[in-house]
C-alpha cells in the first residue's frame, strides 16, 4: 500500500514511519510490518505496529498457546532463554547448563563439525531436546532421529519438539551394541546424570560440586546444611526399565541413507 505522509509529528518529534517499518523487517522473526498512528481519546497520537510474525516464530507461538492451555505437568516451567528459544524443563539451573554447553561453547560442533541444508543428525541421549532443537534452527530442512530412552525425559523431548516447526522422529528407546531391555536410573531434578551406568556416589559428587558452583556465585550465605539440603533434592531417583535397540536397526528401519552428525 502507498504511503500518504510517510512523517508524522508526535510529541514535538518528527517520526519517519517507513524507517520504523525498515527496521522491524529486518528482525528474523518478523514477516511483514505496517506502521500507523492513532489518535487517543484525549486526543494525543501514538504509533501501533501491525506485523505478521514468520513461520516458524507463528508456529511456535501457536504451540506455546496450546501447550498452556493443554497443562500436561504442573511439575515442569516453561523457560525462555537468551536466544529466544523457549524450553520446558524441571529446574532453570539444569536448563541453563545444558544452554551454555549446547549453543554458548558449541561444544558439538567444534573442530570444523558443522550442520549443513539437509542434513541427517542422530542425536543420541536427546534429553529435553535442547541440541536437537537448537540443531533445527542452524540449517534448512534438518531432518533428526532423537533417542531418550528414559519416559519421562522422552516426555519433555516430545513436549519440547511440538513447540517447533522440524523434521523430528522421536524414539523413546536408547542405541546400544544389542537389543535388550537394561534399568536406567532417573534423576528428575538433574535429568543430564539419569543413565544406565549411574552410579550413587559419582552422582553425588557431581551434583554437589555442581551446587556450590551454582549457588554460592549467587550468595555467599549459603551454609553446608542448606547444601546437604539440596543436595538430597536433586537426588530424588527412580528407576526405569527402558528399550536399547542397535544403530544399524535404526537404519534400516528408517531407511537412512546418509548420517551428517552422530551426537
Amino acid at each position: 500500500l502507498g504511503r500518504l505522509d510517510d512523517q508524522v509529528k508526535i510529541r514535538g518529534y518528527r517520526i519517519e514511519l517507513g524507517e520504523i517499518e525498515h527496521v522491524l523487517h529486518e528482525h528474523p522473526a518478523i514477516n511483514s510490518a505496517t506502521v500507523l498512528v492513532k489518535e487517543t481519546r484525549e486526543n494525543n497520537k501514538e504509533l501501533v505496529v501491525y506485523y505478521v510474525p514468520d513461520e516458524q516464530t507463528n508456529f511456535t507461538a501457536n504451540a506455546i498457546v496450546k501447550s498452556l492451555q493443554d497443562d500436561l505437568n504442573d511439575e515442569v516451567e516453561l523457560y525462555e532463554l537468551a536466544n529466544g528459544l523457549s524450553i520446558y524443563a524441571n529446574n532453570k539451573s539444569e536448563l541453563q547448563f545444558l544452554y551454555d554447553e549446547i549453543v554458548e561453547d558449541r561444544v558439538y560442533l567444534k573442530h570444523g563439525i558443522s550442520i549443513p541444508d539437509n542434513a541427517c543428525i542422530v542425536d543420541v541421549g536427546a534429553n529435553l531436546g535442547m541440541f536437537s532443537i537448537h540443531s533445527n534452527t542452524l540449517a534448512k530442512n534438518v531432518t533428526i532421529y532423537a533417542f531418550e530412552p528414559v519416559p519421562p525425559i522422552f516426555n519433555l523431548l516430545e513436549r519440547n519438539t511440538s513447540l517447533y516447526k522440524g523434521n523430528f522422529h522421536l524414539f523413546n528407546s536408547g542405541l546400544s551394541d544389542k537389543e535388550e531391555e537394561v534399568s536406567f536410573t532417573y534423576y528428575q531434578n538433574a535429568t543430564i546424570l539419569s543413565g544406565r551406568y549411574a552410579e550413587e556416589t559419582e552422582v553425588r559428587d557431581t551434583v554437589e560440586k555442581f551446587i556450590q558452583n551454582t549457588e554460592r556465585n549467587q550468595t555467599d550465605q549459603i551454609s553446608e546444611e542448606e547444601i546437604g539440603a539440596l543436595l538430597n533434592d536433586r537426588l530424588i531417583s527412580e528407576s526405569y526399565e527402558c528399550h536399547l535397540k542397535t544403530l544399524s536397526q535404526v537404519i534400516h528401519e528408517n531407511a537412512i541413507q546418509q548420517i551428517d552428525l552422530l551426537k
